[in-house]
């Protein structure tokens, strides 16, 4: 039982770092690839002269297909000018990513945000970069991709690594189980040969087969019993 305890106990802890490690896989993949696809953008959309919703569309149209699903692009304040989704434009977003690229305070080391959120067996992956002039913000892009794909992928992983664990510790049970009972069988055939030495009978030998530790104690007790033989 206590090896079957310690098995499940290193299996359990293997499975846990198993799915942290896919999970944490899975993370920054997608961050480095919104961060990419945000800082690409921005880089592009800062060198207009003028930021509106015409020039914005032209610089993605020539950067062709990013893979996100949702791309917005705001002034300095927060205030949307495109929105690939045509939901608030002209309107103020407020969402974290954006408020935490746009926060001048701290724009000089970097600015850049981004959020992973896995859920009912999908990801949502959310990442905004600001741009900049002369060591002044100009706006942000923020892009969001959802992607359920990669989460079922990520589902897959974590429900192959468990099914895997729980096949180990039965296979594990199943050899203690094998090697208990075997070990226990011939232990009582020691038992059983040490009363028939204590009754007087000298000439009993004990055969226990195998090759490890208990065939050596039945060959030192065998050995017992002819000089106890020849002692009589």
């Amino acid at each position: 039982m206590t090896y079957v305890v310690i098995t499940f106990v290193v299996l359990l802890f293997l499975n846990i770092y198993c799915s942290k490690g896919s999970y944490q896989l899975f993370y920054s993949s997608n961050k480095t690839g919104m961060l990419d696809k945000c800082q690409l953008a921005s880089d592009e959309i800062s060198q207009l002269d003028v930021l509106n919703e015409e020039g914005i569309q032209e610089v993605l149209a020539q950067l062709g297909t990013l893979s996100v699903t949702r791309t917005i692009v705001t002034d300095p304040y927060g205030l949307a000018l495109y929105d690939s989704m045509n939901a608030v434009e002209g309107s103020y977003v407020v969402f974290p990513e954006i408020a935490q690229a746009l926060d001048d305070s701290s724009w000089q080391y970097g600015n850049d945000a981004f959020s992973w959120i896995y859920s009912d067996g999908s990801m949502r992956s959310s990442a905004a970069v600001p741009g900049g002039r002369y060591g002044t913000i100009i706006g942000c892009v923020y892009m969001t991709h959802f992607n359920p794909e990669q989460g079922q992928l990520l589902q897959s992983i974590q429900s192959t690594v468990l099914q895997v664990t729980l096949i180990l510790e039965f296979l594990v049970i199943v050899f203690s189980l094998a090697f208990s009972k075997t070990f226990s069988r011939r232990l009582q055939k020691i038992m059983a040969s040490m009363r028939i030495i204590q009754e007087g009978d000298y000439t009993h030998k004990l055969d226990i087969g195998g090759n490890d530790e208990l065939t050596v104690l039945g060959a030192e007790f065998n050995d017992l019993t002819d000089r106890l033989q020849t002692s009589e």
